[in-house]
């Protein structure tokens, strides 16, 4: 049976950067009205809603996560761990990816996880899924 869950609500700091980064782009779009920066700055804000988390379905089988119009699919059936941790992003480092603009999403690193594959819309509410041959970190409404 598959189970859905929507993501967690966007912490105070993806809220800043969002609005932040919009109304940056926004307003230099305004005063630079150049062709460049249009498509530039558009791109900026129109692109990465497309690939801001929305949920997460699970079954014996498989995580799926769920974006705006498309999804991504991990085999868990191999699945080692699974753990709420507060603090899983605190000191990362982004590889790939994006790191705050409508949620923390891609590659990163730290000490404690190694390189792992974050799908996060709130830094406080992280469950850390360890996998045979790769770390998932995911943000559920749940964990408080």
């Amino acid at each position: 049976m598959m189970t859905y869950f929507k993501a967690s609500s966007w912490d105070p700091l993806l809220q800043f950067i969002t609005v932040g980064v919009t109304l940056f782009a926004v307003t230099f779009m305004y005063f630079n009205p150049q062709p460049v920066t249009i498509i530039a700055m558009g791109a900026l804000i129109l692109i990465p809603p497309f690939f801001m988390i929305k949920g997460y379905s699970i079954d014996d089988q498989k995580l799926i996560i769920h974006r705006l119009g498309w999804t991504k699919e991990f085999d868990i059936h191999n699945l080692v761990d699974a753990e709420f941790n507060a603090q899983a992003i605190r000191g990362s480092w982004r590889l790939m990816g994006n790191g705050g603009l409508f949620g923390w999403i891609g590659t990163f690193n730290n000490k404690e996880l190694g390189t792992f594959r974050a799908y996060a819309t709130n830094r406080h509410k992280c469950v850390v899924l360890t996998l045979k041959h790769k770390t998932l970190l995911v943000t559920p409404p749940f964990p408080r």
